[in-house]
């Protein structure tokens, strides 16, 4: 009896409580959804710019020794166009890894095995040896760790 005395003095009061609990909890909804689609559209958005930067090799035959494991040094040094491009794909990378380490898109999981892949290229490698001295710290080791 005494509940329904309190209920009938405080309605109102409930009601205006039960609707703010409401409120907080439609736009905690509201917040994982866009925090999703946002997730979403990076993703879109990084698998573009990659896409980008990867039909430059294949439509420029001079960048196809980036590619090749077999590639001498010695005998035939680093094109300026090759150094170029290799520079655009690690500052393409740095930018995932940045954007990631900020929880605003997920990593893929293949990640691990071509990051090693192409850093496994002697181009590539001789690139990145020159120029992982301008990177961030978090970044040299999250690469690092895939060669």
């Amino acid at each position: 009896m005494e509940f329904l005395n309190v209920v009938r003095d405080n309605w109102f009061d409930l009601i205006q409580s039960l609707f703010i609990v409401a409120s907080f909890w439609l736009a905690r909804i509201s917040f994982k959804e866009e925090t999703r689609q946002r997730r979403v559209a990076n993703r879109l958005e990084i698998t573009k710019q990659h896409r980008e930067i990867w039909m430059v090799r294949f439509s420029h035959p001079e960048l196809a020794r980036i590619g090749d494991s077999s590639v001498d040094l010695k005998a035939k040094p680093i094109t300026p166009e090759e150094k170029l491009f290799v520079r655009l794909l690690i500052l393409h990378l740095a930018g995932c890894y940045r954007t990631a380490k900020a929880e605003m898109f997920k990593l893929p999981d293949e990640i691990t095995s071509d990051v090693a892949n192409f850093f496994s290229r002697p181009i590539a490698r001789a690139v990145w040896e020159e120029v992982r001295r301008f990177q961030n710290s978090d970044f040299v080791r999250f690469v690092e760790e895939r060669i």
